[in-house]
């Protein structure tokens, strides 16, 4: 007998027999849809980025060298740079400089594809005896720098490079100058191209700089003038699996975790909890082993395949698959909005977007590649304050490591598949819940459409996936609670949710008190104590290395945060809107009833927005959950059976849905911080020392691999090093730069960052009059520091 039931009903008991010769499994056929996503996840994340929508047109303005001393009666010079970036014709910009009131040059710069770099150089006759401040202009942009002026002739310059070591990451070298008085690069080219300029002075040096080669052989040059070292190093090609193999491999652990252990479950229900199951099987392979000091590619994909075979066989008499018609053209208006919002977007929107980094996100990758690329998780980050222990629960780093060994994938195609199954669990985990709670799959899909609106949780879906997977597994333990009332696996999943995000176990008892129809205590604290006995031992760890948390400013960036209204409503906006103008209108209508369990939801919600506004924004996603199945639950059933009534709401959100997927490009890095990273990344030694705004220290360290002395990963962070930054950008105390031996300065043109709310912008530039000023693109400025 052939079944026909809704995508997602339960599977009946009749579901053993077998279909005729031509019918494929319902199961067989999400398998087979899952690893296809897979598949082109990774095939569309090579063009990623490829037509971004925020293409803003800039143009970079750096000083690429300059004359630190001039002498009398003779010329002294500068070198300007202007990168474009996004231009679509050729720009003729003026370019004049200054000193002491005087125009001391003045050129038209043409700029269009490349960088356009031209040197300038002056009489040292409008230069005053002792310090003087040399001011260049590109249009309205200002840099600086400073000049002494000095007697006598210039002497003759001598130096000398000698190549030391060189391997795959480093190259060593040794420089001895003399008599050289200006600001200029010794240039560092790996296969012909600049990988990165330090700037030396007089006197020997020894420098030990990092490098990015490729695999296979890579020649290495390091230049200064006329003078050119060289050598090869050779790059081992990374040791990985097959990336289809462990695609079809991913694909055949989840279905043998949902056609044996889960059978007996609807199709929904089944593979959200098998694609969880995965994924605690990842972390916690990845995090036991590398405990153990056991960590390899072969240790985890030989342990990770053990254990799923282990699970099947156990589980073997439970295989059981159904045979379902699914009409995909007859599918109710509001599934093809989930699909293209839960699915498409994952896959399509980074086509159009300028980068999938964001001042956050970085943080978690980094990490994530240390432990993919070394097979260890360290202990010590040398570019986070300076140098500090790695004391962020690592819960993520061993997922997102886990899934790039078994995968066989790294950098951008990797990030496309994290960002996928994010996706796709996120949706199977909000059905999964909304069935949980009585919801009809078209309630459940209202449901979901109001949670991807949410400011934060469309953010997460969109270019965070670290928080994707601890919402989208803390969804799934509360639905797995909700409907089975089994603390074991609601209790498990809870523990790595919260070894990703740890206040998900904090949250959990709240929001099932809430949401639960009828809560039941005992189960519930049996769950939280599974839960935090296996959280506790996880985070063993890194509480016998780091001790009792603490967060410096947690004022400012901790979980005390409070929200002002108007950030409250870019957050919760669209679902505000929902409800003034359906649900409001549904309830004074009398078209919706408020029963006592609606009327528990609306209390929380508006106990929930309170909390929000005066004690911590942290509970936004959780009451973003509380609203939108308020507003779901209200929402008459009759206006989802009726075919054009369905057809206008889904259109009406797929419009909303668009039009925020857009929007969310101001979450990631712009053409303004790209360009101000890449001349970090290109004009300064990776040994250097960094004061930035903290905003910033995150892309700093990841992106341009250069130590920082705060960064606002406030966990266990130092109170000095995080006050001393900003009491520098705010006092502009040079003292604390030699104190901590910091080479140059980043900051935003017109705010200090000092809050995670309510910033305001600065009347006039912030700049450092002592430093020069060396970079500029109008939005981020950098400054070097000349001596201490």
């Amino acid at each position: 007998m052939l079944h026909t039931h809704e995508i997602g009903s339960s599977i009946l008991p009749g579901s053993k027999k077998k279909g005729n010769f031509m019918e494929v499994a319902i199961e067989y056929k999400a398998v087979a849809v899952f690893l296809a996503l897979l598949l082109a996840a990774v095939f569309l994340s090579s063009y990623w980025h490829t037509m971004p929508m925020n293409s803003i047109p800039i143009i970079a303005f750096s000083l690429e060298k300059f004359d630190q001393k001039a002498f009398q009666g003779q010329e002294t010079c500068f070198t300007a740079g202007a990168t474009p970036k996004f231009l679509t014709i050729e720009n003729i910009k003026p370019l004049y400089a200054q000193v002491n009131g005087k125009a001391v040059a003045a050129d038209m710069l043409a700029v269009y594809k490349d960088k356009a770099e031209k040197e300038y150089c002056f009489s040292s006759e409008f230069l005053e005896e002792g310090n003087n401040t040399v001011f260049v202009f590109l249009e309205s942009e200002r840099l600086f720098y400073h000049v002494e002026l000095v007697q006598g002739e210039r002497p003759e310059a001598f130096y000398g490079l000698e190549l030391l070591d060189l391997n795959s990451d480093f190259v060593k070298f040794s420089f001895r100058g003399e008599n050289l008085y200006s600001y200029e690069p010794i240039e560092i080219r790996v296969n012909g191209s600049i990988d990165h300029r330090v700037y030396p002075g007089n006197g020997g040096q020894v420098f030990l700089e990092g490098i990015e080669t490729r695999p296979g052989s890579n020649q290495v040059e390091v230049v200064f003038r006329e003078k050119t070292v060289s050598g090869n190093a050779e790059r081992q090609e990374r040791q990985a699996i097959p990336s289809l193999l462990g695609l079809a491999m991913l694909a055949g652990i989840v279905s043998c975790f949902a056609l044996t252990i889960f059978s007996d479950k609807t199709v929904v229900e089944k593979f959200a909890l098998a694609i969880a199951l995965l994924f605690v099987l990842v972390i916690l392979i990845g995090f036991g082993l590398n405990a153990l000091n056991l960590l390899s590619l072969y240790s985890f994909i030989g342990l990770l395949l053990a254990a799923s075979a282990a699970i099947g066989f156990y589980f073997r008499k439970n295989f059981r698959v159904s045979f379902q018609k699914v009409n995909v053209f007859s599918l109710h208006p509001l599934y093809y909005v989930v699909i293209l919002v839960a699915i498409g977007t994952p896959l399509l929107f980074p086509v159009y977007s300028f980068s999938h980094y964001s001042y956050w996100n970085v943080f978690y990758e980094r990490h994530s590649e240390s432990l993919a690329e070394n097979f260890s998780m360290p202990l010590f980050d040398e570019l986070s304050y300076l140098g500090r222990g790695v004391s962020f629960i690592p819960g993520y780093f061993f997922l997102n490591a886990g899934l790039s060994w078994a995968t066989g994938l790294g950098e951008t195609a990797l990030y496309s598949i994290l960002l996928l199954l994010g996706n796709v669990l996120f949706m199977l985990s909000v059905f999964y819940f909304g069935e949980s709670i009585g919801f009809s799959k078209k309630k459940s899909s209202i449901l979901f459409l109001l949670l991807w609106l949410e400011n934060f949780i469309r953010g997460a879906l969109v270019i965070s996936p670290r928080h994707a997977f601890s919402l989208a597994l803390f969804l799934v333990a509360l639905a797995y609670f909700i409907k089975n009332r089994k603390p074991l696996l609601s209790g498990v999943v809870l523990a790595f949710s919260s070894f990703i995000q740890a206040p998900m176990m904090l949250a959990f008892p709240v929001l099932y008190i809430i949401v639960g129809r009828k809560p039941e205590w005992k189960p519930l604290v049996k769950t939280l104590v599974v839960s935090a006995a296996i959280f506790l031992l996880l985070f063993l760890p890194n509480a016998l290395n780091f001790g009792i948390v603490s967060q410096a400013e947690p004022q400012n960036w901790g979980y005390l945060i409070d929200y002002d209204f108007y950030s409250l409503f870019l957050d919760l906006g669209p679902l505000m809107v929902f409800f003034l103008l359906i649900s409001l209108f549904d309830i004074l209508g009398k078209e919706s009833r408020l029963d006592s369990y609606s009327l528990k939801l609306l209390a929380a919600a508006v106990l929930g927005l309170l909390f929000q506004v005066y004690i911590s924004y942290r509970w936004n996603i959780f009451n973003a959950i509380n609203i939108a199945v308020l507003l779901a639950l209200i929402l008459p059933e009759k206006a989802l059976k009726e075919r054009n009534s369905s057809r206008y709401m889904a259109i009406i959100l797929l419009i909303s849905a668009s039009m925020m997927v857009v929007g969310i490009n101001m979450l990631s890095i712009s053409t303004y911080s790209s360009t101000a990273y890449d001349f970090i990344s290109e004009s300064t030694s990776t040994q250097s020392r960094i004061l930035s705004d903290p905003l910033f220290g995150h892309d700093i360290t990841y992106i341009c691999s250069r130590a920082v002395l705060s960064d606002l990963a406030v966990e266990y962070a130092d109170q000095k090093k995080l006050s001393d930054t900003y009491e520098f950008l705010i006092g502009k105390d040079t003292e604390i730069l030699c104190n901590y031996g910091i080479s140059h300065t980043v900051n935003q043109a017109d705010m200090v960052n000092r809050k995670a709310f309510g910033n305001e912008l600065e009347e006039t530039e912030i700049e450092f009059p002592e430093l020069n000023k060396v970079f500029t693109n109008g939005f981020i400025f950098v400054h070097q520091v000349q001596k201490c």
